[in-house]
């Protein structure tokens, strides 16, 4: 994680995330931020198709509590997804649409009233 710097006009090196990951999605809620699935890599890769193939999206739901300085392990996510969205709506945090598997698993569907969208309840 970065922090920028307002005052110094800089991003600075922040708290490392505890699960290391990209293509995730964030939002603060009540000043602490929610980060929500995303994508890690297994193994190494050499090739382009083996760098798509080791990609795994994950259920993982870190929160970071910039008071405290720290990060803490929140319920997962029911579907791992990683390119994904969020976004905050009547205090309810809502992860929409992203990937279940590699490129070549095609696009999410959840079950529920609108396909891909799920509602994050262990916000307080």
């Amino acid at each position: 994680m970065e922090v920028y710097d307002t005052e110094k006009d800089r991003w600075e090196p922040g708290v490392p995330m505890p699960t290391p990951r990209f293509a995730a999605s964030a939002e603060v809620v009540d000043g602490r931020v929610y980060v929500a699935g995303g994508v890690t890599t297994r193994g190494k890769a050499s090739t382009q198709v083996e760098r798509e193939l080791s990609r795994v999206p994950l259920s993982v739901v870190e929160v970071f509590d910039p008071e405290r300085g720290e990060w803490t392990s929140a319920p997962g996510l029911k579907d791992p997804r990683g390119w994904h969205s969020s976004s905050l709506v009547n205090g309810a945090l809502h992860v929409i649409g992203g990937r279940s598997a590699p490129p070549a698993g095609g696009v999410l569907e959840v079950d529920g009233p609108i396909p891909g969208v799920e509602e994050y309840a262990p916000v307080p």
